[in-house]
């Protein structure tokens, strides 16, 4: 199996630890659920994207402090390949910013959240009894860290997750495209040093409620797994 990870932000300065960086907190991720998974790095924030789409590799789009919906050329060039990833019907996995822009790009819509910041552990209804069943919890517990949301989904997507604060938690299109807005990467010790260290524009009332939402269980690596057997791996 191959992944593509196409990086639109490597939270280099917030990373609290030297030997861990983005990248290797996805691979960590899929490792963990998958054997023998060969990845190539693409810097798309920095125009760096693949020549050719390849028939069976995955395309990760993961987190990013970038708004889906900018101007910025990069974005406009990832967007692009995007689109001619869906016209191919290339396999693909967006989490956080990843599951915003390329419902961005195929027909739907991202916006600033009136609710507010989504920080910390946040759970989400499965739309689908037959999908809850694949989960030990029967729902969805992943790690949040967004200020925008899909408002709108894409005309060819079936909702995935749902919650209160976020109704549109995830897609799936046909069987090439799953997402969440949720981080399954991130761990609670991650996010902690984050909401410590970091996060400074949210108020610390609003810090410490996420804080103290770190102490649920989570369940990324069930959806990690669920997403590769949703493509077929």
């Amino acid at each position: 199996m191959k992944i593509n990870i196409l990086l639109c932000d490597i939270f280099e300065d917030i990373m609290p630890f030297e030997d861990i960086t983005y990248v290797t907190m996805l691979q960590s991720l899929f490792d963990s659920v998958r054997d023998n998974i060969h990845y190539q790095v693409f810097e798309a924030f920095a125009r760096d994207l693949p020549d050719v789409t390849e028939e069976d590799a995955i395309y990760l789009i993961p987190g990013s402090r970038a708004d889906a919906y900018s101007d910025a050329p990069w974005l406009k060039e990832l967007r692009q390949f995007i689109k001619e990833l869906y016209d191919e019907k290339a396999k693909m996995i967006g989490i956080c910013f990843g599951h915003q822009v390329i419902a961005e790009t195929i027909g739907g819509r991202v916006e600033k959240a009136v609710v507010g910041s989504g920080l910390g552990v946040r759970e989400a209804e499965f739309c689908s009894p037959n999908v809850a069943a694949h989960f030990k919890l029967g729902k969805l517990q992943l790690i949040n860290y967004h200020e925008d949301q899909v408002v709108i989904l894409p005309p060819s997507a079936k909702p995935l997750a749902t919650s209160s604060f976020c109704p549109n938690e995830g897609y799936t299109v046909g069987k090439h495209i799953i997402t969440t807005q949720g981080h399954p990467e991130y761990d609670a010790s991650f996010m902690r040093f984050i909401l410590k260290n970091h996060a400074f524009d949210e108020s610390e009332i609003t810090r410490m409620k996420a804080l103290k939402t770190l102490d649920k269980e989570t369940n990324g690596k069930e959806m990690a797994d669920y997403m590769l057997s949703f493509l077929g791996y």
